[in-house]
């Protein structure tokens, strides 16, 4: 049997009550260049860099089975490369049709329903997929999913990429992690910096203003505001923070500038300033 992929068959060991993922050839041409790592010698780098509870066995996804020459027995499988394995189907020990598995929590995070991932998880999460597809299958959980892969579908540039962020910087691209910041700080408008900018304003001439322009507008003046005072805005990692007092006081500025020059429409023609 010849593979281009590593670690395809698992077989008995000499015990016969244990299974281990083995190198299906001894040739190896017909493995990736530059491949010399063992999956043990994987295996043990993984777990001294992320520790040995990140060292997991989970299922496979699907199996048949078959004899080689010697009639020991073994099952390949068809997806070598899952797209995701449920929690459940990790384990702690090695069973039955499992294989090596690292769980990389530590690097990166998807979107959480419970708001627990950082911009760095999730930038992590989504270029380490993108860049290296085929190579991650991450743990679904019921709220979010977290960065794993089975040991021997991860090349060694990769392996030393992963050890990297672990030990030396956990960032893996600035400037995707930065255009996430960017995206977020966008959404955060309609999501709750608009209706809270109003709450600060409220009973105020600020807001008689506001309230006399149509949303387009409304958009318009908060993005003008913001580039007024200089952007009060910070992301913490989980969402961008406004300083409202800051911006209320532009939001007047170019609230007062926006009538006074007469960029109105005819509804707000009425509007008297104070």
């Amino acid at each position: 049997m010849t593979d281009s992929t590593f670690y395809r068959v698992i077989t008995r060991d000499d015990t016969g009550t244990r299974w281990a993922e083995t190198r299906n050839t001894d040739d190896d041409s017909v493995y990736s260049v530059h491949e010399h790592w063992t999956l043990a010698e994987k295996i043990e780098i993984l777990a001294s860099t992320f520790g040995k509870d990140s060292i997991r066995y989970a299922d496979r996804a699907s199996w048949h089975i078959g004899y080689e020459r010697n009639a020991v027995d073994h099952w390949t499988f068809y997806d070598r490369c899952p797209r995701y394995v449920s929690y459940s189907e990790v384990h702690s020990y090695p069973e039955i049709m499992t294989r090596a598995y690292v769980d990389l929590t530590d690097i990166g995070k998807s979107e959480c329903q419970a708001g627990q991932s950082t911009t760095l998880d999730r930038s992590n999460f989504r270029k380490l997929t993108e860049d290296y597809p085929d190579t991650f299958t991450p743990t679904a959980y019921s709220n979010v999913d977290v960065l794993g892969a089975y040991v021997g579908n991860l090349p060694e540039d990769v392996i030393d990429i992963l050890c990297g962020l672990k030990t030396d910087y956990r960032v893996y691209d600035e400037e995707d992690m930065s255009a996430l910041e960017s995206e977020e700080e966008t959404e955060s408008y309609e999501q709750y910096a608009k209706s809270d900018l109003a709450s600060e304003i409220a009973g105020t001439h600020t807001a008689d203003m506001w309230d006399a322009l149509d949303d387009a507008t409304q958009e318009s003046m908060f993005w003008q505001a913001a580039q007024e005072c200089d952007y009060p805005c910070e992301h913490d990692g989980y969402s961008a923070n406004w300083d409202y007092g800051k911006m209320a006081g532009a939001l007047h500025t170019v609230l007062e500038r926006y009538f006074l020059d007469g960029e109105t429409n005819p509804d707000q023609e009425t509007l008297q300033l104070s």
